[in-house]
């Protein structure tokens, strides 16, 4: 469609149309009516119809719609960068404690969470051996996704080692 075509119509007032269209389509979607009679329908308006509206059964259909994106976002993830004290005291068992908690990276016996491998060699910046091998912890910061309400972690998508003093001089951090 050209510029001026689509300028048009704009002009006409047929874009409210459309969207309003749209609106009503999805509406009579979760109806269970078929594409269709939608579509014979939609073509067949020539205004908005304020009477569908305004109809009983489509003002819970949207109700309906509201409350699914609603609770949708609810239980969304939210994306964190947070930092403290990374441990891992014994094999397969990871965590980070900040001054809000303690983020379980990975259990033994468990797979850990997605995007676990992101994690990289935390020595560089200085790590603390409390165990055989390479067994201890370190301040980091990881940028992750936490589910809310739960406080799970979904998610690793980066991690990066911050100097021992960093940690230390942070009060609100508990001790490692």
């Amino acid at each position: 469609m050209g510029l001026v075509r689509e300028h048009e119509r704009l002009r006409a007032g047929k874009f409210a149309r459309d969207i309003a269209g749209v609106a009503i389509l999805i509406a009579f979607a979760s109806l269970k009516v078929s594409a269709t009679a939608l579509h014979r329908w939609y073509l067949d308006q020539k205004v908005f119809p304020m009477k569908i509206v305004r109809s009983r059964r489509v003002a819970p259909a949207l109700a309906v719609c509201l409350l699914m994106a609603l609770s949708a976002h609810a239980v969304s993830s939210n994306r964190e960068n947070r930092c403290g004290w990374l441990q891992n005291p014994t094999p397969g068992n990871w965590w980070l404690d900040d001054k809000d908690g303690s983020w379980t990276l990975s259990v033994m016996g468990e797979p850990p969470v997605p995007g676990f491998d992101e994690i990289p060699d935390m020595s560089t910046k200085g790590w603390v051996v409390t165990n055989a091998g390479s067994h201890g912890y370190g301040c980091a910061c990881v940028d992750m996704e936490v589910e809310r309400g739960t406080g799970k972690v979904v998610r690793i998508f980066a991690a990066k080692p911050l100097s021992l003093k960093r940690c230390k001089a942070d009060r609100a951090l508990p001790a490692p």
